[in-house]
């Protein structure tokens, strides 16, 4: 017999009435979902996303002021049952403005959050982040600056060794 030929499999769901042989694969996107529906840390997430999305949503109607409207007589005000986040400098309503400003970053980050991995333009920020959060020390780290770490501390540069705590 050789590899290409099918080796035949016997029939499981005749011998047992209650097995149905599935009539399709299980596709990636089903089996990650299952998998994360089993975790804790996905239904957190879940359920709180969908709060927000609903403080987004239905946040202003229990609040009198739009996010345009002016209070000439409350400029500047602090936090009070009229205007719950006070007012700015102008006499608009905070609360109204977070909440509009809410809505805005939840628009944005579900529109541009599953564009982000097949994104050039999202590739940029990578370096920069990387060496940029390389300036904070490291707990455990005997350099505490990112150009030590670029380099070991046997080779690094007079220039470096004056700026670097972890080198003197």
């Amino acid at each position: 017999m050789s590899m290409l030929e099918e080796v035949a499999t016997p029939d499981i769901s005749a011998a047992n009435p209650e097995i149905k042989p599935s009539k399709k694969p299980v596709s990636r996107f089903r089996l990650v979902l299952s998998r994360l529906r089993s975790t804790p840390r996905f239904w957190v997430g879940i359920i709180g996303l969908g709060l927000i999305s609903l403080w987004a949503i239905f946040g202003l109607v229990p609040n009198a002021w739009n996010y345009t409207d002016l209070d000439v007589l409350n400029m500047g005000a602090s936090p009070s049952s009229l205007h719950w986040f006070g007012t700015s400098d102008i006499g608009e309503d905070i609360y109204a403005q977070t909440i509009v400003g809410l809505r805005k970053s939840l628009i944005i980050g579900l529109l541009v959050g599953p564009w982000r991995p097949s994104s050039p333009v999202s590739w940029a920020p990578s370096p920069v982040t990387s060496v940029a959060g390389g300036t904070r020390p490291s707990s455990g780290s005997s350099t505490s600056c990112w150009s030590c770490r670029a380099c070991s501390s046997s080779s690094c540069s007079a220039a470096f060794s004056s700026r670097c705590p972890g080198l003197r």
